[in-house]
């Protein structure tokens, strides 16, 4: 990760007027450079978008959008605490801000992106390879873990084998200690990333498991270590990521799973579902 705010502050004598006003800004505000779009950013400094797109790269980025992750990335590691004082800062009375508009707006623009960038025949894979393998290990730690959880749960009411994640004081080391060439791992995680699952992921690797990612960009360390990276954005006005990118691609994956494989699949759903609603499972 770059440091944006020294790259600005190297740029700012020999840049011309209009891109000195936006890198001022954004060396002033970087809280809301991390929190909020190009164009109230562009609109805040009094200048064009495709004046801060012009900035980004003066500086060495690829895109602005590049440039905003590495401010992201440096609110992530203060912690909670400034973001919330970000938060406020951005929708307080006087700035006049409309978070609930403004999440829903950016959940749309991560979905959109999600949807775009998806592969749909990488997705079938995925599920061929999770009814395959020997064993499935789903590894989400942290906030992830319910995640993980979800995933395990209701795939494992369609899959027969063994889908496996995250209980009682198990590790994800552990959860992996014995993987092999004939299992899948489908791995979980956003920025800030969790070590453990990285490290397990990598163990899971060497050990010769079929990869599978599910994470918020190409410079995650999780995707640099699986085969296959299912990418979900996960910008958001709120101090922690937005997880509907992330939704959509694991409902993706696991519809893609339901209907795979003719009738059998469904057989095994609706003999689930019969043997539930015998047990008394349901309240209707």
């Amino acid at each position: 990760m770059k440091d944006p705010m020294a790259h600005l502050a190297q740029a700012l004598p020999e840049l011309p007027a209009k891109l000195a006003q936006a890198a001022r800004y954004m060396i002033d505000n970087p809280n809301q450079v991390a929190l909020e779009s190009m164009r109230t950013v562009s609109a805040a400094c009094g200048v064009t978008s495709p004046t801060m797109v012009r900035l980004a790269r003066k500086i060495g980025y690829d895109s602005y959008e590049d440039l905003r992750a590495d401010f992201q990335k440096q609110l992530l590691e203060q912690g909670f605490g400034p973001r919330v004082t970000a938060l406020r800062s951005a929708f307080g009375d006087e700035g006049g801000g409309k978070p609930g508009a403004q999440i829903a707006a950016v959940a749309v623009r991560n979905l959109k992106q999600a949807y775009g960038q998806l592969d749909p025949a990488a997705i079938e894979r995925c599920a061929e390879a999770i009814i395959q393998a020997e064993r499935t290990f789903v590894i989400g730690t942290g906030s992830m873990y319910w995640m993980a959880g979800l995933l395990k749960s209701v795939a494992g009411i369609a899959v027969p084998g063994t889908i496996l994640t995250l209980s009682g004081d198990l590790t994800a080391g552990e959860l992996v200690a014995d993987v092999g060439p004939r299992d899948v791992v489908l791995a979980v995680s956003f920025a800030p990333y969790s070590r453990q699952t990285i490290e397990a992921v990598a163990f899971a690797k060497e050990s010769g498991a079929s990869i599978y990612a599910v994470t918020d960009r190409r410079s995650s360390p999780l995707a640099a270590l699986a085969g296959t990276v299912f990418l979900a954005p996960t910008d958001s006005p709120h101090y922690y990521p937005s997880l509907v990118a992330v939704f959509y691609i694991v409902e993706h994956l696991l519809t893609a799973i339901a209907t795979s494989r003719g009738t059998a699949i469904e057989e095994r759903l609706r003999a689930v579902d019969h043997a539930r609603r015998l047990s008394g499972a349901y309240i209707f």
